[in-house]
């Protein structure tokens, strides 16, 4: 696993094939085929692409997954998103979004998970 933590910046292309932890930031594109952790400090500008994606931080830009996005509150994530599945972990109670969402999902066709607590 390799770990970005604080003060790390990085802008260009990465690619890995393992699991990447990033808590800092990150301009460019990213490539794994294993699983991409984006922390709740993280703050990415780029295309994602790897198997499964979980994001506490801040996404702006395109976002491939070959197995999953998960999101954690409080992630951001602004940009297109690709994947068989799309998870949702949400800190508010999430009656009406979850409606909404799921209505977003099935046009998308993407299952979407949205746990309880």
């Amino acid at each position: 696993m390799s770990l970005w933590e604080k003060g790390v910046e990085f802008k260009g292309t990465i690619s890995y094939s393992g699991t990447v932890r990033i808590d800092e930031y990150l301009d460019g594109e990213t490539h794994t085929a294993g699983v991409w952790l984006i922390g709740e400090e993280a703050v990415i500008q780029a295309k994602i692409t790897a198997g499964t994606i979980v994001c506490t931080g801040k996404v702006t830009g395109d976002v491939v997954a070959k197995e999953c996005v998960t999101l954690r509150a409080p992630a951001v994530m602004n940009g297109r998103v690709k994947a068989p599945v799309l998870s949702m972990k949400m800190a508010c109670d999430s009656t009406v979004h979850s409606k909404w969402l799921t209505a977003c999902a099935r046009s998308l066709g993407t299952p979407l998970c949205i746990p309880s607590e």
